[in-house]
């Protein structure tokens, strides 16, 4: 499993990640992926989640499957 922040969140790290069959999470940050965030903002809602967890700290999770990472030729789909 690899993390990490935005700076990692680029095709030709994604793919050597999957290449070495490997799992990863990544930071995606509007102002370096400009491209991914108009593309989500298309959508008027996105499939999500609200959980309140034993100390009643709430959390929010939104999610849209096959998300292009970029607009150029042969974008990786991703999960957001």
């Amino acid at each position: 499993m690899i993390c990490g922040d935005g700076l990692m969140s680029h095709q030709p790290m994604i793919e050597d990640v999957i290449e070495e069959m490997m799992h990863y999470l990544l930071v995606a940050k509007p102002g370096d992926h400009t491209y991914l965030f108009e593309w989500l903002e298309a959508f008027s809602e996105l499939p999500s989640m609200d959980w309140i967890d034993e100390k009643g700290h709430q959390h929010h999770y939104r999610w849209k499957n096959n998300v292009p990472l970029h607009g150029e030729k042969m974008p990786l789909k991703l999960t957001f």
